[in-house]
């Protein structure tokens, strides 16, 4: 296969604190959406572009390569490229480095409104320097251009969803264990929501009736300085030990992005009893593309990409949700043709609008 000649330099600069190569990369609150664009990088790569990721820290490379350089360098690196995209979480002074001759792009990484995190798309300085901005999901750019309307306007904000990467794409439906419920993500999501939908499930205490593999860790918030990790640590540690004394409920570390694969492969159903707004929820996204139903709470951009009773099931955000979310997730156990209906439409859904190759397209009209 021969590649196009280079059409464009990119680089895309400081999307986490810290990055690791895709094929290590652990289902975390920082993993899936830089796994993502790690992704579209590589994408970009095979449309012709010349791409480079750099962050102020990192322990490793992917397949394009990958530069870790300090602030005061980022200025000749900016000199060779013709688009430059910011994490919305980078150092606000990098943007001075860039000129008129580059597009300059701001991914949106997956935040709503933060004190901590967005506060400076307040400024008027620092938005007037951006030409786009791009959001993960219409929910997010929609909640966001409310909130920062002095300064943000439509014109020039955009969504495009995070690309899913095809190696969780499965097809084989046959040796899927049809009993097996998942939830894996960050503790914030769902750990202290999943028991009251779990005990709620009829079967609970016969691991031969369902089974909820756990992917999840106290540990992820120890490293992030951005988070008060004594508070979390508290927080979820009750949360966790409240899975724990679930028979039917088995608690994982986090696995990396290559195991995670095999372990949507060996399950039917992704539990996702977010009790807050998610802007994109790439690891359930994940998980569709490998065929696992999602329930969710209809909140956040969840209905954009699930349709109910068509790729998924939807529970509307009502007192009772839990119980009648442990309803359809029974539903669902005992009626195997209905599960393999939603399975399949699950992972053509995600196949046809999130492949790399779709979301790139996207990011090449903007360029």
């Amino acid at each position: 296969m021969y590649i196009l000649a280079v059409k464009m330099n990119i680089l895309i600069i400081d999307l986490v604190q810290k990055i690791k190569t895709l094929d290590t990369w652990r289902c975390d609150p920082i993993g899936g959406t830089t796994g993502s664009m790690i992704i579209l990088a590589d994408a970009l790569t095979y449309k012709g572009c010349n791409v480079v990721i750099s962050t102020k820290t990192g322990d490793g490379s992917c397949q394009r390569g990958m530069r870790h350089e300090s602030i005061d360098k980022y200025k000749s690196l900016i000199d060779e490229t013709d688009v430059v995209m910011f994490s919305s979480r980078m150092n606000t002074n990098i943007l001075q480095y860039s000129h008129s001759k580059h597009k300059r792009i701001i991914y949106v990484t997956g935040d709503l409104p933060s004190v901590e995190r967005t506060y400076w798309l307040d400024d008027s300085t620092w938005v007037n320097m951006v030409d786009e901005f791009i959001f993960v999901s219409k929910f997010h750019k929609d909640t966001m251009v409310s909130y920062y309307n002095h300064t943000l306007s439509s014109s020039n904000c955009h969504f495009i969803y995070n690309p899913i990467d095809i190696k969780f794409n499965n097809t084989e439906l046959s040796n899927r264990i049809s009993n097996k419920l998942i939830y894996a993500g960050a503790p914030c999501k769902c750990i202290p929501t999943l028991p009251k939908v779990l005990r709620n499930i009829p079967g609970v205490g016969d691991k031969t009736k369902w089974v909820c593999d756990v992917y999840s860790s106290n540990d992820l918030y120890n490293n992030l300085g951005d988070l008060p990790g004594k508070k979390y640590n508290s927080m979820y540690k009750v949360a966790f030990n409240n899975l724990r004394r679930l028979n039917n409920v088995v608690v994982h570390d986090v696995v990396n992005k290559s195991e995670l694969s095999t372990v949507f492969n060996n399950s039917s159903i992704f539990i996702h009893t977010q009790d807050y707004e998610e802007t994109c929820g790439v690891t359930m996204l994940e998980s569709m593309m490998a065929g696992v139903v999602p329930v969710s709470m209809r909140k956040g951009s969840a209905s954009e990409l699930i349709v109910h009773n068509i790729n998924g099931i939807l529970v509307e955000d009502t007192p009772n949700r839990f119980n009648i979310m442990a309803n359809e997730i029974n539903e669902l156990l005992k009626n195997k043709t209905k599960l393999e209906f939603l399975s399949k439409n699950a992972t053509s859904s995600i196949y046809k609008y999130l492949r790399p190759e779709k979301i790139t397209d996207q990011y090449m009209n903007l360029f």
